[in-house]
């Protein structure tokens, strides 16, 4: 089960729909980093991203556990919804996946990673999120940028996600990567009573 809680800083609504992989991401980026000078994140130090190790564990589970008490109504329930997060790294690495994490200061600020998804020939991005006080860092158009390069790098034609109904913030952060919103949504047993959409990233 997929469950998304990312909830990236709303960029502004100047970005061109045209633009491709790259130059998309170099246009989203320098409003990232003139938004972090203003909130006075960029002095903090420069965060790094690197593959995540089981180790990590608790430093995930409490990113992630924190942004889902942002959301009314999500639930965080490690031991009977979320027990991957136990031994992420080889969870991911089991199903031929791949989990990064985003460190600052020592401190686990933010986690993404995708699997192979259910249709041939694409992945799916899951466990994305990035922690509250780093949001319009940067990280967020950092965090895609190695996921986009990974999902070249296996010869992916397309990236998926889904995403609950609640997270608004994200879904413009998807669209303006270029995501599509797919008609429809799905329920999900959980107890958070989950209502998910898809987006798609074609990447061929």
């Amino acid at each position: 089960m997929l469950k998304e809680i990312a909830k990236f800083h709303q960029l502004d609504n100047d970005t061109p729909r045209d633009l491709g992989g790259s130059a998309m991401l170099e246009h989203i980026g320098q409003h990232l980093e003139a938004d972090a000078a203003i909130n006075g994140i960029v002095g903090l130090g420069e965060a790094t991203i690197r593959e995540a190790r089981d180790s990590d564990a608790a430093g995930i589970i409490e990113v992630i556990r924190a942004t889902y008490a942002e959301y009314p109504g999500c639930i965080f329930d490690l031991e009977n919804e979320l027990p991957e997060l136990k031994k992420p790294a080889s969870y991911f690495a089991a199903d031929k996946g791949k989990l990064w994490i985003a460190e600052r200061e020592g401190e686990v600020v933010g986690t993404f990673g995708f699997l192979p998804a259910e249709k041939a020939g694409g992945v799916e991005l899951q466990k994305v999120c990035l922690r509250y006080d780093q949001r319009g860092s940067g990280l967020a158009a950092r965090m895609f940028e190695i996921a986009l390069a990974e999902a070249h790098g296996r010869g992916a034609r397309f990236i998926e996600l889904w995403t609950d109904t609640r997270f608004q913030s994200a879904h413009r952060f998807y669209e303006k990567l270029g995501f599509k919103r797919m008609p429809g949504e799905r329920l999900v047993n959980d107890l958070s009573r989950s209502s998910e959409v898809q987006y798609l990233l074609k990447l061929a």
